[in-house]
């Protein structure tokens, strides 16, 4: 039987047109590559990205767990923790010392790159890891364009501050040297990672550090002073409730050895502490308190340290899970004693799980929304004390094609939101 048109034309094909089939998206397509505006330094982006790349991350973080990932047990220990983490029991995995390494090798790789690729992505952070800028004042080669925008970008944040060099020079801490015989840094940058025990914000750092050593021996600037010592030094501090000292030891043995970062060019400090532990009043006499995790005076440590930068990435949620009146404490502490024209950063996952029920009638809001509350105040707001500098409410991070096929357990994508603020 044949099918033809009423008209008895030609025969008609049976089924019509062929259906394209439907192809799976496990993530949204990636967003075309748009040109940076409002943040664009003298540098691009992708000079941050190319030295070292993830593939060179990847090695130096097996170099530092090496014994914890070539480990029978290794995998066993991750889906343990992925257990406790689901049932949003984080202190579980924070304090088990046993864990640590394993939660480490699982998340830091992937995290790692993914906070280096969101640093090089915010101009007003990357300006922290250009040397030329920091040092003798000069530009590499750019177009008029970038020039034209890098001195839109200046003059907005001259009414702030400058964005490096907030350590006093007799500041050992700040400076790791010892003023009786070297002499300071020209400049110090100095970052402050609460809830970055695990290292994967010093990771980040550390990658950029290398970037802006690797500019500086292919340009003529003075990275290197006559007696082979940086001008330029950046200090990492990290706070978490976790005994991280270990893992965080390894990752900086490491980046001295296969990256050659010392002291006098990327300090490192960490400090075990409870974020949202209250300080206890003093104790009456003859009777002694000892707090299940030491708190922190975080208005003293920021007061000292004077971060250029601080992060908050993967963290708030957590906070706020455990104590929401303790979090918002530690926002406002931040808040007071955050030196102006400092740069706030926090991140965290795009996920139902970071969205809190707010207000009586128990409707859930978005926790970047709840920041945003927190820091700028209501809309319309005349007296906040910070200024959101740039915004994501969704952000996609993949590893590259390839990087990361060996790992003992699968790396994953990361779907996340940011805000950066500056400190008016």
């Amino acid at each position: 039987m044949t099918h033809r048109s009423r008209s008895g034309g030609p025969q008609k094909q049976r089924g019509g047109k062929k259906k394209q089939p439907t192809r799976k998206l496990h993530h949204p397509p990636p967003p075309p590559v748009q040109e940076e505006t409002d943040e664009l330094p003298s540098l691009r982006s992708a000079v941050f990205l190319d030295t070292p790349s993830d593939e060179e991350i990847l090695k130096l973080v097996h170099h530092a767990l090496r014994g914890t990932l070539d480990s029978y047990e290794f995998s066993a220990t991750v889906q343990k923790v992925k257990g406790l983490l689901y049932d949003k029991k984080w202190l579980e995995v924070f304090t088990d010392q046993t864990l640590l390494e394993s939660y480490a090798g699982r998340w830091v790789p992937s995290r790692g790159c993914c906070y280096r690729e969101l640093f090089a992505h915010l101009g007003a952070v990357r300006k922290l890891f250009v040397v030329e800028q920091a040092v003798s004042g000069e530009t590499p080669d750019s177009d008029s364009d970038e020039e034209r925008q890098d001195e839109e970008e200046e003059e907005e944040s001259a009414q702030a501050g400058p964005s490096t060099g907030n350590a006093q020079p007799g500041d050992q801490r700040a400076t790791g040297s010892d003023p009786s015989t070297d002499s300071p840094p020209a400049s110090i940058t100095n970052i402050l990672s609460l809830g970055g025990g695990a290292a994967s914000e010093l990771l980040a750092v550390a990658s950029l550090v290398r970037a802006s050593q690797a500019l500086g021996t292919k340009t003529p600037s003075p990275f290197v002073d006559r007696k082979g010592k940086s001008p330029v030094k950046w200090n990492w501090t990290g706070v978490d409730i976790g005994a991280w000292d270990t893992v965080i030891g390894k990752f900086r043995s490491s980046l001295q050895s296969e990256w050659e970062l010392e002291d006098d060019a990327l300090g490192v400090d960490f400090i075990q502490a409870d974020l949202l532990a209250p300080l206890a009043p003093p104790s009456p006499e003859g009777e002694t308190s000892t707090p299940t995790f030491p708190p922190i005076d975080l208005g003293k440590v920021v007061t000292d340290l004077k971060p250029d930068l601080t992060t908050i990435l993967f963290t708030l949620t957590e906070l706020l899970t455990q104590s929401r009146p303790a979090t918002i404490s530690l926002l406002r502490s931040l808040t007071a004693h955050t030196p102006s024209g400092s740069l706030l950063l926090v991140a965290d996952s795009a996920s139902d799980i970071s969205e809190f029920e707010m207000g009586s009638s128990g409707r859930k809001w978005p926790i970047y929304m709840i920041l945003d509350t927190i820091l700028l105040g209501p809309p319309g707001s005349t007296s906040a004390e910070w200024e959101c500098v740039r915004k994501e409410d969704s952000r996609w991070y993949r590893l590259p094609a390839g990087v990361g096929a060996n790992w003992p357990v699968k790396l994953e994508n990361t779907r996340y939101w940011y805000r950066l603020y500056r400190k008016v």
